[in-house]
């Protein structure tokens, strides 16, 4: 999908918010002892990972749930610590090949 924008659309800006591939795992555990039939299929392990899919995918910017105090998440603000869950999803901002003039 990501290529077929980049081609569709070059120059655009894609926006998304992906899991860790630790996180995919853990849910897909959770999922596989209930009844939803649901299960997750891709994580993103580093943001730089996405711009090898197209020559001129580019990162712009990346931000994380606790990268700045939300107090939302106070209760769980001790996961900052641990690098595995302080960035077990993102939001993630690429701009899609060049534009054409």
């Amino acid at each position: 999908m990501v290529e077929r924008l980049e081609q569709r659309f070059p120059g655009a800006e894609l926006v998304f918010e992906a899991f860790s591939p630790y996180l995919v795992r853990m849910n897909n555990i959770r999922l596989a002892s209930s009844k939803i039939g649901a299960r997750y299929y891709w994580g993103l392990k580093h943001s730089q990972d996405l711009e090898s899919w197209g020559k001129d995918i580019c990162l712009l910017e990346e931000w994380f749930p606790f990268d700045q105090p939300e107090p939302r998440l106070a209760k769980v603000k001790w996961m900052r610590s641990i690098p595995l869950l302080a960035k077990i999803m993102g939001i993630y901002h690429y701009r899609l090949g060049k534009a054409v003039a």
